[in-house]
């Protein structure tokens, strides 16, 4: 079916409607795609929603509920679509396989105190692929987001994001660009993106742990935040700066591998005078005696292990690449879906599967 040219939205479903969307072309509608408000719970599998006016393709608020499945979802040539997915309210979603491309708003757009998951889809270009504000938190995984203008991940005021297993490349700004309250990066690709890989600024919290961030031209991971919390990342052959440290305080820092990249003059690591290293352990980095000058840094270079010719860089990001990968067959990850219920990824038992089901029940 095509739902088409409409005067205003060409979608509507109130109350606690439950309607099942199959395979529909929902385009060129005055005032946005689909619209789902009040109580109701939307399935769309299939189709295409493109080129709607409006706010957004699909725009989710109040206390809906909707679950989208390969579905693709494009601006449209004259970008008229503003975002693709948009949640308010207290509003909840399940986005799964789907492609949504070329939104200047967002592919995805989060705010108020909505909740959403996103799981094996491809978010290509717009200003940013993910975008989460006020009180918004999502679950991101097995997601490529890739080119968006300002990022391709961008958190603001109180938001958390946990993103696992995603890759992050190619944006016209930063891969990540932390300003909320939680984000939670493990075991991300984190790629040839213009400005640093990750930026993590404010007063929130930051744990990364497993990613691997390299080809940035700006910088691999820029702290500016002293709660944040880097273990066992690799971060290699970025174009700027490997790991800058401009926090007061002492971040924790542990067990990563911080290689320079390959420009003359590029450092692996850069720190504000008044960063302490107290929490700065069991690190391989290629540093120089300089960049350890005082005392209480002299004793944090005896916890670290220091890098000092190529071929110990080159086997050190052999040994981080090893371990991640090996991390990533073995992780057993638990995913909050919006219904509250609780998904475990592939390889996990039933009796696992039926525990975390009850819990979730609790």
């Amino acid at each position: 079916n095509k739902v088409r040219a409409n005067g205003q939205v060409g979608v509507n479903v109130k109350e606690q409607a439950r309607p099942l969307i199959q395979n529909n072309e929902i385009s060129e509608n005055s005032e946005g795609g689909l619209l789902a408000e009040g109580q109701s719970r939307t399935e769309v599998q299939g189709g295409s929603v493109e080129n709607n006016a409006g706010r957004a393709g699909l725009c989710v608020r109040e206390e809906a509920t909707l679950r989208v499945s390969h579905c693709t979802v494009l601006a449209g040539p004259d970008g008229r679509q503003r975002a693709g997915v948009l949640l308010v309210d207290e509003a909840k979603a399940v986005v799964e396989s789907c492609t949504v491309k070329g939104h200047r708003a967002g592919n995805v757009v989060m705010a108020d105190s909505s909740v959403g998951a996103l799981m094996d889809n491809v978010l290509v270009g717009g200003g940013v692929g993910l975008k989460l504000d006020g009180q918004a938190s999502a679950t991101v995984r097995h997601n490529t987001v890739r080119e968006g203008e300002v990022a391709n991940v961008l958190l603001v005021g109180q938001a958390q994001l946990r993103a696992t297993d995603n890759t992050l490349c190619g944006a016209g700004g930063a891969g990540v660009r932390v300003q909320g309250e939680l984000c939670i990066l493990t075991g991300n690709r984190i790629t040839d993106n213009s400005e640093a890989g990750v930026w993590v600024e404010g007063t929130g919290r930051a744990e990364m742990r497993l990613n691997c961030v390299s080809g940035n031209a700006g910088g691999g991971l820029h702290i500016a935040n002293t709660r944040t919390k880097l273990r066992s990342n690799l971060v290699y052959r970025n174009g700027g700066v490997g790991l800058t440290l401009e926090c007061p305080g002492a971040p924790v820092v542990e067990g990563n591998t911080v290689v320079a990249g390959p420009g003359a003059g590029v450092r692996a690591l850069a720190m504000d005078g008044q960063v302490d290293l107290e929490q700065c352990t069991r690190n391989a980095v290629e540093a120089s005696e300089g960049d350890f000058a005082t005392a209480a840094r002299q004793r944090a270079l005896r916890r670290n292990v220091v890098l000092r010719s190529k071929g110990q860089s080159a086997a050190a990001i052999a040994r981080a690449l090893d371990a991640i990968q090996s991390a990533q067959q073995t992780a057993r990850v638990v995913v909050a879906m919006p219904d509250g219920a609780l998904a475990l990824g592939e390889g996990d038992s039933q009796s696992e599967k039926r525990t975390a089901k009850r819990r979730g029940a609790k």
